[in-house]
Parts: structure tokens; C-alpha cells; sequence
């Protein structure tokens, strides 16, 4: 506590990352896609749009996952896990022998095809190897080089342990360095044999991807846009990044070869975007601390479609749809200035910034999307009022307010208990918090003593939660209530080693309490929603 000497009133605000039940944060996005390169489906922590790229590269045209996550950084957006979807039998490592050096990418895809290695050679050693990367960064490699098979370099193309690897064989007790050349002189150029692994893509690649976020516990949203198809259309010439080691009279690399095809992945039947967004919402539900943002609709797709594309999906209260799509910058010049992308990722960075700036309990709507130019299907009043009453999130233009997401709804019909995504994760939240918070009380003595130590951990909690404005209410017993005592825990439970805590919270919304039963066991914390009732 902060000590004060001067008499005065003195406003402190309590963070509840100091509770004793900590609120876990909810914004941590998941995204599945198609990225240049990285590793494939094993989800990787970035923080940044530079870690991104170092990552798994840049824009690319048969993916929209690079767009989406600019997006994500740009709108607010904090922390992301990427999953890199591609098909593993077909993907490529580019290489090339130089020597008696095997130089090979870190990563499969048709990016290292790009790579230039030109070797210095003295007489008859080789001094150094000099990298030129498809961005035009370079890197010197010198001996002695590491002899291992597929050894990493670090710090390579400006991060470690994942662009470059070399290798050569050693032959029995002769030193690795120098080396002896052959009367063929080793030759400057590109590596070759690598492959993206697009074309054959499956749905089933994909439900590998949402597979592997159950390996991160952290991730509190999942979004795809990669599932939408993609124009067949390649990128315009770009003049080739200034090298900074090219000295005058000195001859820049040749071109590298041409590709013999882009690879594109296939482009899914409507029906099969529908199940896949299905299996990410079943995904979040399963993960039961989780959200889906979805994108709603193809990009041409009119107002009567978007519902049409809601209603094919099941009611859950773990999932959103949102439309239209959005233009964005492109550097790749697709077609023209703008490429038109579905909005998922601006919309998991709105998702980002509402929670750091308010909390999770405010619905992330009427925000404004940042690094975007326009919306792809203009709304106007009538078709936004049928789209919210089906449960589609609208993306606007609001004359002189910016381009706006105007909507918070999940895809929840049942009734209006999950209807707003707010609630959804806010409840998610104290859930997780709760289940997180109270697992050392397992095999603790199951007597009142316990269940006054859980009312008094869990109210605390909540009038915290209360004080903060996230749970609605005049007063506390308006906003929470908490059973935990003789009459939850009768002999029938206590004698099967259980202890039941039950609590109802008033979401800032008009309804009625929705109640958490939070049952403790030798196996752990179980936690179980019901309908909502009044105390």
C-alpha cells in the first residue's frame, strides 16, 4: 500500500492481476493460415508484426494470414500464436551444394528458392560464403562451419535458430577447415527444390492446425482466414531491394530462375468453409475459455447472403460472424492499391485493444478499424438492422466517425442469455480464473471451515470484479451472489469428496443472474453453467 503524508483524499486503483483469483487475460489470438515460410502447424508466440515477419515472412499472394495478422498489431493486438497450414507431404526445403558445403533454408517453402550464395575462395579454400536473402538482406557466413547435419546458424536474416542451415561431410581425422576444393572451382547461386505445399491443401489440414492450439493454453481467441478462396492472381514486377554489399564494378546476382507455377491451395466449397468454421466454433467450445471470430460470407457476398451463411452455422455463444470484407493496403499489388481480405484479424486486435483499454467485459463495438481503406459491400441502415437481428456483426462506414465495427453478437439463438459476445467472455474469464485460482483446494479437509475460506476467496473476487464495473448492478447483491455452505454441500456430495461453490453474476446487461457451479474433486476444479435464474 502506498504510504501518504500529506492529508487529502487519494484515489487507488486495484488491479486485478494482484487478487488473489487473477483475471487471465482473454485476447491472446490463435490464427491459422498460410504463411511464406516457418514452421508448419506448431503454433509459434509473436509480438510483434517484425516477429511475425522474421518469422514466417511476408505478403504473399495465395494467403491471407500476413494481412491478417498486420492487421491484428495494427488495430491493438498484443500477443499471437501462428500456425503455419500447409500439406506436409508435399512441402520442399530449398538447397544447393557449394563445395563441399551443403547449404539448405530453414524452413520448407518456395522462399528459399530466392537464396543467393556466392563463396569467397582463396586459392584453394573457401573464406566465406555470402547469403543474399529474397529481401535483399545479406549475411557472411565464415568457417569453421558447423559439421552436423542440418545444424542452425544463429541469428541469421535477423533472427535465430530458423533461416539458414549448413552442413558438409567431415571425412575421418582430417580438421573440418579449410577446405580442399576440387578442380571445379564451387559456383555462385540459388538454391533450389523448395516448395509450398498449397496445392493439395485438405480441410483436413486445417482441422490439424485448430488441433494444435490445444496445445497452448494462453490462447483465448481463434481465427482463420485462410479458409475464404484467394484471386489467382501474381504479384507485379517489383525491382529487387538495393544490396548493400555491391561495390561499383562489382555485378549484382542474376535473377533467379523463374517459378514454374505459383502454388495456389484449392479453393473450398462453401459447404466446406461452413464445416470448418463449425469445427473452430466446436473448437472454442471444447476449449471452453476460447472465442471464433468468423468471417461471414465470400468476398462478393450480398447482405441476404451473410444471413444465409449465419444460419447455416450451429448456435453456439462461442463464435461470431462478422461481414463485410475489408480493403487493405497491398504491397504486392495484386490488384491495384487495395486487396480485399476478410476482416478476422482487425477484428481480433479490436478484440485486443477494448480489453487493455476497458476490460473484457465491455463489447468490443463501435470501434474504429485501423490500416484499412474501406469496407468491400457498403451497409446501409435497412440491411444493417436484418443483419443484427440474424446475429452478423456489421462493419461500417460511419459518415465522419471512420470505418466502425457496429455490432457485438454471437451466434447464439437459444435465447438471450450468451447473445452478446461480451458476455460470452467475460464469463469465460471468471471461469478460467476460478478453475486457475482454486486448485489448491483440492484434498484440503472438505469442512465448513473450507467452504467459508472458498465464499470468502470467490466474494472478494467478485465485489472486485463489481468495483471495477464488469458486473451490472446498483449495488454487490444486485451484481453476485455465492453459495458455498451446508446447503450446497449436503452429505449425499461431501461424502463423494466433493465440494460445490455455487455463484451467480449479473453481466452488464439487462438479464437475469447466470449461475456458475464451481465443483471441487480429487481429480480437480469442475466448472458448469446453467440457466439463468434470479437468487
Amino acid at each position: 500500500m502506498p504510504v501518504y503524508h500529506t492529508p487529502g483524499v487519494y484515489f487507488e486503483r486495484r488491479d486485478v492481476s494482484s487478487l488473489a483469483i487473477g483475471l487471465p487475460r482473454a485476447d491472446i489470438t490463435g490464427f491459422a493460415g498460410i504463411a511464406m515460410r516457418g514452421p508448419l502447424f506448431d503454433p509459434v508466440k509473436v509480438e510483434s508484426w517484425n516477429q511475425f515477419v522474421s518469422t514466417f515472412g511476408d505478403f504473399m499472394a495465395p494467403g491471407y494470414l500476413a494481412y491478417a495478422v498486420y492487421g491484428f498489431f495494427a488495430n491493438g493486438g498484443r500477443t499471437a500464436w501462428i500456425s503455419r497450414v500447409a500439406d506436409r507431404t508435399k512441402t520442399g526445403v530449398a538447397s544447393g551444394s557449394f563445395g563441399s558445403v551443403m547449404i539448405s533454408a530453414g524452413s520448407p517453402g518456395a522462399w528459399g528458392n530466392g537464396i543467393y550464395v556466392e563463396p569467397f575462395v582463396s586459392g584453394s579454400q573457401i573464406q566465406a560464403l555470402l547469403i543474399r536473402f529474397p529481401d535483399g538482406s545479406e549475411q557472411f557466413l565464415r568457417p569453421p562451419f558447423q559439421p552436423t547435419i542440418n545444424p542452425t546458424v544463429e541469428n541469421l536474416y535477423g533472427i535465430a535458430q530458423r533461416d539458414i542451415d549448413t552442413s558438409f561431410s567431415v571425412p575421418p581425422l582430417v580438421e573440418p577447415f579449410p577446405v580442399d576444393l576440387p578442380t571445379t572451382l564451387p559456383q555462385p547461386g540459388y538454391l533450389s527444390g523448395g516448395t509450398d505445399g498449397l496445392a493439395s491443401l485438405t480441410p483436413q489440414h486445417f482441422l490439424d492446425a485448430f488441433d494444435k492450439f490445444a496445445q497452448v493454453p494462453e490462447i483465448g481467441i481463434v481465427a482463420a482466414p485462410d479458409l475464404m478462396p484467394k484471386l489467382r492472381v501474381l504479384p507485379r514486377f517489383k525491382k529487387p531491394p538495393a544490396s548493400c554489399c555491391v561495390q561499383p564494378g562489382v555485378m549484382p546476382p542474376p535473377p533467379p530462375p523463374p517459378l514454374t507455377e505459383t502454388e495456389f491451395p484449392p479453393d473450398f466449397s462453401q459447404g466446406q468453409i461452413q464445416d470448418l468454421q463449425t469445427a473452430l466454433a466446436g473448437h472454442a467450445e471444447v476449449m471452453r475459455y476460447r472465442f471464433a471470430i468468423l468471417d461471414g460470407g465470400g468476398e462478393r457476398d450480398n447482405p441476404d447472403s451473410a444471413i444465409l451463411w449465419r444460419k447455416a452455422l450451429p448456435s453456439s455463444s462461442f463464435a461470431a460472424v462478422y461481414y463485410p470484407w475489408i480493403y487493405v493496403d497491398d504491397p504486392l499489388r495484386l490488384t491495384g492499391l487495395v486487396r480485399a481480405i476478410p476482416a478476422s484479424g482487425h477484428i481480433a486486435g479490436i478484440f485486443s485493444r477494448s480489453d487493455l483499454r476497458k476490460g473484457v467485459h465491455k463489447p468490443p463495438m463501435n470501434e474504429v478499424l485501423e490500416a484499412l481503406s474501406d469496407v468491400r459491400i457498403p451497409v446501409d441502415d435497412t440491411q444493417h438492422g436484418l443483419l443484427n437481428d440474424d446475429n452478423v456483426n456489421v462493419i461500417r462506414t460511419m459518415p465522419g466517425r471512420g470505418i466502425r465495427l457496429m455490432g457485438a453478437r454471437t451466434i447464439w439463438v437459444e435465447d438471450i442469455l450468451f447473445r452478446y459476445v461480451n458476455v460470452r467472455r467475460l464469463l469465460s474469464t471468471i471461469e478460467k480464473a476460478l478453475e486457475q485460482s482454486l486448485n489448491w483446494l483440492v484434498f484440503e479437509s472438505n469442512n465448513p471451515h473450507l467452504w467459508t475460506e472458498i465464499d470468502r476467496l470467490v466474494r472478494n473476487f467478485l465485489e472486485i470484479l463489481f468495483t471495477l464495473g464488469m458486473l451490472e448492478g446498483a449495488t454487490s447483491e444486485d451484481a453476485y451472489y455465492v453459495h458455498c455452505d451446508a446447503t450446497t454441500n449436503p452429505p449425499s456430495e461431501t461424502d463423494l469428496g466433493r465440494v460445490i461453490c455455487e455463484l451467480g453474476v449479473q453481466p452488464p446487461y439487462p438479464a437475469e443472474f447466470v449461475v456458475v457451479t464451481i465443483g471441487l474433486t480429487k481429480d480437480g476444479v469442475q466448472v458448469r453453467e446453467e440457466s439463468g435464474r434470479n437468487a
